[in-house]
């Protein structure tokens, strides 16, 4: 099967047994100035009576992304995550981030549900799934990650026959993405039974359902696990460190030799917005292989395990 993919330009690539090294530019801000602009965004974001899209709420989310993308001296991060004013905000913070995410999802994955319908049979169905897909706000930003993910599998020479994605939400773009990318179907895994209704919705819409399938339910009661080649799992999947570990255990044990799992975490001021995974946890059944940590608009960093 072939890929066809390019590593986005700004990222910092670690082989385990290697190692690396990467200059950060000054920052023109201090740590106090970024602690009280968390400290803002979140009183605003916790008074706001929805988290729905609108002006206020985009422009105060964007913002927050903004700042946490920035590119700063490793001690700036590391004060600024070690503040207690940002530790106590963090929990809330990634939750605010999370609910947020998910009803800008859910919004655009009605609409365009809605808008493809009206198109339907008025354009080739390749035609009407991308360009209605494009107009999602954050489209180049989940293209750019998802073609670094599969540069990364690529580069240790992961089978992409079968994939399964957990935590797809409602708005399964980067399923949609490397499925088209690599012209495989994918599993998609999620909790949230209005999920994966929205998001069968939309899938039927654009006539992907040949690429898409959906399990809803607890994502370590999947039982097949042993058939996929690659596991994902989202960035959302798991409040915190610990209970990311816990997923990673409970889903490697049935996961076949040789079979790659791949997690979205977070490094730097990135990991505001969602919780990093703390690899010294890693069950004995997983071999770290490589790490990607994008260093531009990209959030989510990706570490690739093998499953002995």
């Amino acid at each position: 099967m072939t890929c066809t993919t390019s590593i986005p330009a700004g990222t910092i690539i670690k082989h385990h047994g290697s190692s690396s090294s990467s200059s950060s530019s000054p920052a023109s801000v201090t740590t106090l100035q970024i602690v009280k602009r968390l400290q803002q965004i979140h009183s605003f974001l916790v008074s706001m009576p929805s988290l729905k899209p609108g002006d206020a709420v985009n422009r105060t989310f964007g913002e927050l992304v903004t700042l946490c993308i920035g590119v700063y001296p490793t001690s700036t991060v590391r004060s600024v995550v070690n503040h207690p004013l940002t530790q106590s905000l963090l929990p809330s913070l990634r939750t605010l981030a999370a609910n947020g995410e998910y009803l800008l999802e859910k919004t655009w994955a009605e609409a365009l549900t809605q808008e493809a319908l009206k198109k339907t049979n008025k354009q080739s169905t390749r035609n009407l799934a991308t360009g209605l897909l494009q107009e999602f706000v954050y489209y180049d930003n989940y293209e750019q990650l998802v073609k670094m993910e599969l540069h990364c599998l690529l580069g240790v020479d992961a089978h992409l026959d079968r994939v399964v994605f957990v935590g797809s939400g409602p708005l399964p773009l980067s399923s949609i993405l490397m499925a088209s990318h690599c012209q495989l179907p994918v599993t998609n895994i999620d909790y949230c039974e209005d999920a994966i209704r929205i998001s069968t919705d939309l899938v039927h819409s654009l006539h992907l359902q040949d690429k898409m399938h959906f399990f809803c339910g607890d994502a370590t009661e999947y039982p097949f696990y042993q058939d996929a080649d690659v596991v994902i799992l989202g960035a959302l999947v798991g409040a915190d460190g610990d209970a990311k570990i816990s997923f990673l255990d409970r889903i490697a044990e049935n996961m076949k030799s040789g079979a790659i799992l791949l997690v979205r975490s977070a490094h730097a001021l990135r990991t505001v917005l969602y919780p990093p995974l703390d690899e010294e946890g890693i069950p004995s059944t997983l071999v770290p292989v490589l790490e990607m940590h994008p260093q531009n608009e990209v959030v989510n960093s990706v570490i690739l395990f093998k499953r002995r």
